[in-house]
């Protein structure tokens, strides 16, 4: 690997494997291993070592993990490499299916293409969209879709896979697929396939701007095109393809479509020709008699793209420098201007960002371009360059871009011969550049740390089932007898995480925090593999080495890096400064200061202030810890929208949106400052203005009957007060239940179906020191209290919330099992959820499902080792007399409302259906999700929307039955209060061992003398006006 040098304010990328260490590195490095060899004489005696087994890591295979690619490769490092001709099956060529194919003659000037769905012949009969408010559906769990070919291959070797296929609009997410070869699968990464769209955006760069002239990023849609992919690993630890070892004879490749449908054309096997290295191509430049330009330069903006793998990889506006001046050639401060693209959008393995040029002269080029990494300190940022999809030497596979807080010129070249790489291009000729996101020099090192994390994890999970979480640190557990195994994968995880460090250390040529931590790390297993009676106190650090080197793999797997725009250049042209000069500098800041005072931040366009003109405030919303709106970034995907759909639609309803915090609406709104619309508003405030006066009951529109069968009624009920309703909803959020697959298998438990179920499982549980998720609070009570068929509160319509309903039989009952889980079945009482189940500690539990998408992104150790399952319910008698088990769960959500005070009600309403249409939900959850990615999925209350994001069938139809067991918490004046005695009920039994019954009936009276005293406010029918 070669080191780029500084030269001024322009920098060399290098490109290559491996670089030289200085003879200063060299030094430190021996002085590190002399120290580390010291540090082990003095806390390993020989003898000790040798007792739990000195490993020859030349010997074993113990640093992949079981399973893995590296494993696999490995196993079959003997294995010769195919050399012949390409072998081709025909996508129509398959032997068996449980899908409805549909084979096209010809698609796209591609012949017999196969259109495969995401689904089997059954489960799609079945599968329709759910667009009804159906209630209590039952779950049918079908097989996984696949088709099967067979290929005879000529000789026994290892071979490449390839795909051709077809992107066909689907809802926008990568395609996800799964190969098996004769039944199995060979590698665990064979099961992660992934396969990029393609998308080009509608418009050029800098014309597109909003009402107040701000530039705004083009729209983006799909492109598809023929593509052929060779398989490979989806996260990046592996950029080269997979290789896959098969005997010469028949065989039998399945292909199981996880998400997304594609077209495929063809199944080809074979091997890639070697790619030269950049001294055997200048050779051939000096064969074929290509000689270095002169004098010419030209400029590709990097925010004017061509293709890219994603939606989300759109240019933005970056005010970091005067200089960063976008299509337009100047620095703008009273508006913004697209003048960059990449970042932390553009971080991801497989992400790639593909530009178009033409030089006036044919000859060699270098490549620089103006940018900055300011992310990864003492780290690359890794890119493999195409020209016309094809590498052009090996070194352009991983070309690495150091850190540096200010934007400088990288040229991709030879650092250790100080020479940049020069490129053939002819005059007049079109050529597509690609950048695709790689690990680069890392990637070995990002593979094996997540292989050690992986076993680290299983060795702390198996000390977990052993001594628990506070074990008993005077105690002596005899770990060399009952656990000898563990103590050698501690030593040779010890001896690993040191190996990664030196190596680190290697490439960067600089100590980091994080080499100290895996220093740490490894030290302490040193201390606890060769000294057993330490475990018990090394325990708990133990278990946060190995949540910080997992941490730490996240941030390596983060390769950043901001592009202003490329410079292809002859190389006697001298390259222009990168930024402006001190005083320059000093000037923008200043600048950037006072426009600070004259911009209004808070519009998202410019404002309208015609008598038809709405105001629209939108905040920030928070569901389940996961952002779900709010933000400049979503505000002007909204703002779009407006613009290009509502405005269409509605000419004569001008719309001004704002970005504002809603703390300050009641405030607002008091002060006769509200807006005529908000968005985001938290569940439970809908109603406590409509309380007040102070909201639209908007059931009093003609057509809002209409506009309800949107939403599943439990969305619905939050926002309803005595016969009105005064919120629609936007969000909706309900629980399922997580668990992890491999303890679950590990313990031979079944997932459980009822609460019986769970009480059976949690003596196994507890028994290895693990335990049920099921933290307390009021909602997971409430879904407890709806299961058996209760409900918190008496009364219906008007009458609804006059008293309390928690006196019921049922409600006790209910209350008794509430207290029962914690006090006599020990389940905790809180629980950071995410972080206990990835550690395992918590292998089930009952969380939003929300959830899945933080533990997608935060937890790819765990990849493949969880899923979820609908929420354990009660046995009881339906009535039709049947016997069902009710799921029910407690769900919330937020709002949209129109202010009382607002003067254009039927305007704002106008609004709120267009907003809430399948169309707008639809369109705006998808590009915030492509936006933001995963996390950021909105669980929309608009029934339709989850049918069209990238969940798959099964997950979809899981969702949605779940989603049917849904009940909202109605909103009573006085509410609060039945919330806060709730928790004292339960405060006071568990903590002083009193009885559940009459714990709960003490506070009884007070609840509903809190509900008569606010209905009496209000002036609403109370309890002393009901006979019952």
């Amino acid at each position: 690997m070669r080191r780029f040098t500084r030269n001024g304010d322009s920098r060399q990328v290098f490109g290559g494997t491996r670089r030289k260490l200085t003879r200063s590195v060299e030094l430190l490095l021996a002085v590190v291993m002399l120290m580390s060899v010291m540090a082990g004489a003095l806390t390993v005696s020989a003898d000790e070592t040798e007792e739990i087994g000195a490993v020859d890591k030349t010997a074993t295979s113990s640093n992949f993990k079981e399973g893995s690619y590296s494993w696999y490769i490995n196993e079959h490092a003997d294995k010769p490499l195919y050399n012949g001709e390409d072998i081709v099956v025909p996508a129509a060529d398959y032997v068996d299916t449980n899908m409805n194919l549909t084979t096209f003659d010809e698609y796209e000037g591609v012949k017999n293409a196969v259109l495969m769905k995401d689904m089997s012949a059954e489960q799609e009969a079945d599968s329709g969209e759910i667009t009804g408010n159906e209630s209590n559906m039952e779950l049918v769990e079908y097989d996984a879709a696949y088709v099967t070919y067979k290929v005879t291959v000529p000789e026994s070797a290892m071979y490449e896979i390839y795909f051709k296929y077809y992107p066909i609009e689907g809802k926008g997410s990568d395609i996800e697929r799964e190969i098996q070869i004769d039944g199995d699968y060979p590698f665990i990464e064979a099961s992660y396939l992934a396969f990029s769209r393609i998308w080009q955006d509608t418009e050029k760069v800098g014309t597109v701007f909003d009402t107040a002239g701000n530039e705004i990023r083009p729209t983006t849609v799909e492109a598809p095109e023929w593509r052929t992919k060779y398989l490979n690993d989806d996260r990046g630890y592996y950029f080269d393809s997979f290789r896959f070892y098969l005997e010469a004879g028949e065989h039998e490749i399945k292909v199981i479509s996880v998400k997304e449908p594609m077209l495929l054309a063809e199944i080809g096997l074979g091997m890639q020709d070697e790619l030269k290295s950049y001294a055997e191509v200048q050779a051939e430049y000096a064969a074929n008699g290509y000689t270095e330009t002169s004098g010419q330069t030209v400029k590709v903006e990097a925010e004017d793209t061509y293709q890219k793998s994603a939606s989300s990889l759109y240019p933005y506006h970056s005010r970091a420098s005067v200089s960063t001046t976008g299509v337009s050639g100047k620095f703008t401060y009273d508006h913004t201007q697209v003048n960059v693209i990449g970042g932390e959008r553009w971080e991801s393995a497989g992400q790639w960002i593909s530009w178009q040029l033409t030089v006036p002269e044919s000859g060699l080029y270098r490549i620089s371009m103006r940018g900055r990494q300011s992310v990864n300190k003492s780290m690359t940022s890794g890119r493999c360059l195409r020209i016309d999809g094809e590498i052009p030497f090996a070194e352009a596979k991983n070309c690495g871009f150091y850190y540096d807080a200010d934007f400088r010129f990288y040229t991709l070249g030879d650092e250790e011969i100080g020479e940049p790489f020069l490129f053939y291009f002819e005059a007049g000729k079109t050529y597509t550049m690609t950048m695709q996101v790689n690990l680069g020099i890392i990637e070995d090192l990002a593979r094996r740390l997540d292989s050690s994390v992986t076993e680290l994890m299983t060795v702390y999970r198996r000390l977990l089932m052993l001594i628990g979480t506070e074990p008993d640190k005077e105690r002596d557990y005899n770990f060399k007898e009952v656990m000898p195994n563990e103590l050698v994968t501690m030593k040779e995880q010890a001896d690993e995480l040191m190996d990664i460090m030196n190596d680190m250390l290697e490439l960067t040529g600089e100590r980091n925090s994080d080499m100290a931590t895996l220093e740490r790390a490894a030290d302490r297993l040193y201390t606890m593999s060769s000294r057993d009676h330490t475990i018990a106190k090394n325990f708990t650090q133990f278990k946060s080495d190995v949540s910080a080197i997992a941490e730490w793999i996240l941030d390596l797997n983060y390769q950043p890096l901001e592009l202003d725009y490329f410079l292809i250049t002859s190389p006697d042209v001298e390259l222009p400064k990168a930024n402006a000069g001190f005083f320059a500098g000093i000037g923008h800041e200043l600048k950037l200061f006072w426009s600070s005072f004259t911009t209004d931040y808070t519009s998202v366009g410019a404002e309208n202030a015609s008598d038809d003109a709405i105001t629209v405030w939108f905040a920030p919303g928070n569901v389940a810890g996961q952002v779900v709106g709010g933000g400049r970034e979503q505000a002007q995907i909204l703002k779009q929208m407006i613009d290009d759909s509502f405005m269409t639609q509605h000419p004569d309803i001008p719309v001004n949106l704002q970005l504002i915090d809603l703390n300050a609406l009641l405030p607002a709104t008091l002060a006769g400052k509200g807006p005529d619309v908000a968005l985001q508003v938290v569940g439970t405030n809908p109603v406590q203005y409509a309380m007040r006066g102070a909201v639209v009951d908007l059931a009093e529109f003609d057509d809002y009957e209409e506009v309800a069968q949107r939403f599943f009624d439990s969305s619905l009920v939050q926002y309803q007060y005595l016969n009105g309703v005064y919120a629609l909803p936007e969000t909706q959020n309900f629980q399922v239940m997580f668990y992890r697959t491999d303890i679950m298998e590990e313990l031979g438990l079944e997932v459980p179906q009822t609460w019986a179920d769970v009480y059976d499982i949690i003596p196994e549980l507890q028994n290895n020191y693990m335990n049920f998720g099921f933290p307390a609070n009021v909602n997971n009570f409430y879904t407890l209290l709806y299961q058996r068929g209760g409900s918190v509160y008496r009364g219906e319509g008007e009458t609804l919330g006059y008293a309390t309903n928690l006196d019921s039989p049922t409600a006790i009952e209910a209350f008794i099992a509430y207290v029962d889980l914690y006090r006599s079945y020990k389940i905790e009482l809180q629980i950071d959820f995410q972080n206990r189940f990835r550690t395992g500690e918590v292998p089930i539990g009952i969380a939003d499902f929300t959830t899945m998408n933080a533990l997608s992104v935060t937890a790819p150790e765990i990849r493949g080792l969880w899923s979820f399952a609908l929420v354990p319910g009660v046995e009881r008698t339906d009535e039709n007399g049947n016997t069902v088990i009710d799921r029910s769960v407690a769900t919330s959500g937020n709002g949209c409302i129109i202010l009382q005070k607002s003067t254009n009600k039927e305007n704002a309403w106008e609004f709120l259906k267009w907003w809430t249409s399948d169309e707008s939900q639809t369109r705006y959850c998808l590009e915030v999700e492509a936006t933001m990615g995963i996390a950021a999925r909105i669980p929309s209350a608009n029934i339709n929307v989850m049918y069209q994001q990238a969940w798959s069938m099964d997950e979809y139809k899981l969702l949605m039955t779940q989603r049917s067991w849904a009940q909202g918490i109605p909103e009573v004046p006085g509410g609060y209060y039945t919330t806060r005695h709730m928790d004292n009920a339960f405060n006071r039994t568990y903590t002083k061992m009193t009885d559940p019954r009459e714990t709960l009936l003490d506070y009884i009276d007070d609840i509903n003398s809190e509900l008569t005293k606010k209905r009496t406010e209000m002036g609403i029918i109370t309890a002393d006006d009901i006979t019952e």
